[in-house]
């Protein structure tokens, strides 16, 4: 999401519309640096860190939101260090400043069509024109969560809708709120969230939750809880610019009612960003890159970390964690090559 100010928001524009949007066009170049890492996320701007520190000639291609799915989390309460709960703006903002003190250049509105072998060099090629030469590539693409498609879903982003339980649910203390979602995730996210929440509605659109049998027991022993089965989402509820609840349908007779509630946690799963590897580098079922345990892709040279690899946790401090670690092989990789 990109704030243009003045009511202006953009959630995850192309780099055509970002660029019109702030009347900046990326220049078109041709380049050499040792290491690219594609995403300037946690995992990606850690990385950068980690290997510019060592005298790396580093670039982050970002095609959209320095910071990735951080920069738009309204609060963190849960990162090591941070006493007080950090807003995603401000710890991507801080992330970003010590990326660029060590001498890392980010490189914006880059889109990312073809990472491919050419000689001694992996070359990456983007939508803008631009091409670069590498010895090393970093695949830090993140993912992004599936959204409900409802008016006013983007604006009520962090601030009554949410896709993260361990990120948001605190908030949530002694709060009726609602989770839509009938797999594994809604079902352990909803028993999470009874944690703080005085009434959790689990909306489902099938006839039964699709979820392991211990979990569904779980849940349904847990007086917190109400499934709604059959029921579908139409649009979001607001008083006065705030979040105010959820206009729900029965999908067998297609009447439909307002839900009172004060926030709404969505778990339909998440998008990885790596369809233009298809072909290129190996995903699994779900478009997720599978690496080694040294976090090396199929392609040598090419390594992955972060919430678009295939295993990760999808959280900041994970996301951290495997950006450091991926700078740790990459350049144990340089060294023997």
């Amino acid at each position: 999401m990109v704030d243009l100010g003045e009511g202006r928001i953009l959630w995850e524009p192309d780099e055509v519309a970002l660029s019109a949007a702030l009347g900046q066009l990326a220049p078109v170049q041709e380049e050499y640096r040792e290491i690219i890492i594609i995403g300037a996320g946690p995992a990606g701007m850690t990385a950068g860190i980690y290997l510019a520190r060592e005298g790396a000639q580093v670039a982050l291609l970002e095609k959209a939101v320095i910071g990735g799915q951080a920069a738009t989390t309204w609060m963190i309460e849960n990162y090591p260090g941070f006493p007080e709960p950090v807003s995603g703006l401000d710890f991507s903002e801080r992330l970003q400043k010590q990326t660029e003190a060590y001498g890392a250049q980010i490189v914006p509105f880059q889109t990312v069509t073809a990472v491919s072998r050419k000689g001694a060099y992996q070359c990456i090629s983007t939508a803008e024109g631009n091409t670069y030469r590498a010895r090393a590539v970093l695949l830090a693409l993140g993912a992004r969560y599936r959204t409900l498609n409802l008016p006013g879903e983007e604006r009520f982003i962090g601030k009554g809708v949410h896709y993260c339980a361990t990120c948001d649910g605190a908030f949530y203390k002694d709060k009726t709120i609602a989770v839509v979602g009938g797999g594994n995730s809604a079902v352990e996210e909803s028993i999470f969230l009874t944690r703080f929440a005085r009434k959790v509605y689990i909306l489902v659109r099938e006839e039964h939750l699709q979820a392991e049998d211990i979990s569904v027991k779980k849940l349904q022993e847990n007086s917190k809880v109400e499934i709604l089965y059959k029921t579908g989402t139409r649009s979001i509820i607001e008083s006065e610019g705030r979040f105010a609840g959820l206009r729900i349908a029965d999908l067998g007779t297609s009447a439909e009612r307002e839900l009172n509630c004060d926030g709404i946690f969505v778990f339909i799963g998440m998008e990885p960003a790596t369809a233009f590897l298809k072909g290129q580098i190996e995903l699994d079922g779900n478009g997720y890159i599978t690496t080694s345990a040294m976090l090396e892709t199929t392609a040598p040279g090419v390594f992955a970390a972060g919430d678009a690899r295939a295993g990760s946790v999808k959280q900041i401090a994970s996301a951290v964690g495997e950006g450091a670690a991926a700078a740790l092989m990459i350049r144990d990789y340089l060294r023997r090559t």
